[in-house]
């Protein structure tokens, strides 16, 4: 039987689009404030609530201030903005709809190659992936709604998980998909149902938050410069939660590259 993440308090919070694109442009101003650095996903998003409002002028140099990269991505902003119209059913003209099925074609067919990449790497052979094609549609429907990536903690360097990385990760270390059984065998899948993993994470992470928290600060001074050092990964190889062991790696971008149960 599957372990549950101690102490789930599932509660629905009710909140419409205003309200979401309202808290996510605080939030930004909020992490902005502390000197954060902001994720590539958040900025793009909120340079998207920026045009929508017609304020985008206003603050996308001083967020882009903010960002990890130097140039923001000019599509998924559009795609943003798009998707956010076409939820407030603001999406009028016939171009800007058609502008934006394309978008999220492409968005689907690179997600696709994403997966079936990760499949191949599991060695599986073409009869055994054939028969695993009904765990596929498990793996789709998990994965559908997950953005390109998300904010696990907002700090000096934000750590986030990619959607690379959740693929890897529900293909590789979960027994529901059945792929993992191709290249690594049972030694590093998860007693936890594939449904929590995100709970999960939180919770470990959380359990290592003032390390992590102090690890990036010290990574966001050498990068401006107050300090000299190198620019090292997160590595923890045995964090206990749970009763349980786990790895956890985050690379000095603070991107996610390795968790999984040991």
């Amino acid at each position: 039987m599957k372990k549950n993440v101690p102490f789930i308090i599932n509660q629905s919070i009710e909140y419409n689009l205003y309200e979401f694109m309202d808290l996510h442009i605080q939030t930004i101003q909020r992490d902005i404030n502390n000197d954060y650095y902001i994720s590539n996903e958040d900025l793009e998003i909120a340079i998207a609530i920026g045009q929508i409002y017609n304020w985008a002028d206003k603050i996308e140099d001083k967020l882009q201030r903010f960002s990890l990269k130097q140039e923001v991505s000019k599509e998924k902003v559009k795609f943003h903005k798009l998707t956010i119209l076409n939820q407030l059913n603001l999406l009028i003209k016939p171009n800007e709809k058609l502008e934006l099925r394309v978008l999220e074609m492409a968005m689907k067919v690179e997600r696709k190659k994403i997966v079936e990449a990760e499949i191949a790497r599991t060695n599986l052979t073409r009869k055994e992936k054939n028969l695993r094609l009904n765990y596929l549609e498990t793996l789709l429907n998990e994965i559908r709604e997950f953005p390109s990536e998300l904010t696990l903690i907002a700090t000096y360097i934000p750590i986030t998980l990619s959607f690379n990385k959740l693929v890897h990760i529900l293909i590789k270390h979960f027994e529901e998909t059945k792929f993992g059984e191709g290249q690594f065998k049972k030694r590093t899948f998860f007693d936890y149902n594939y449904k929590q993993f995100l709970t999960l994470l939180k919770a470990v992470l959380n359990s290592e938050m003032d390390f992590i928290i102090s690890h990036f600060r010290k990574i966001y001074l050498i990068k401006n410069h107050c300090i000299e050092g190198e620019l090292k990964s997160y590595i923890n190889n045995s964090i206990s939660y749970n009763g349980d062991a786990f790895q956890l790696v985050i690379l000095p971008n603070g991107k996610i590259d390795r968790f999984h149960q040991i």
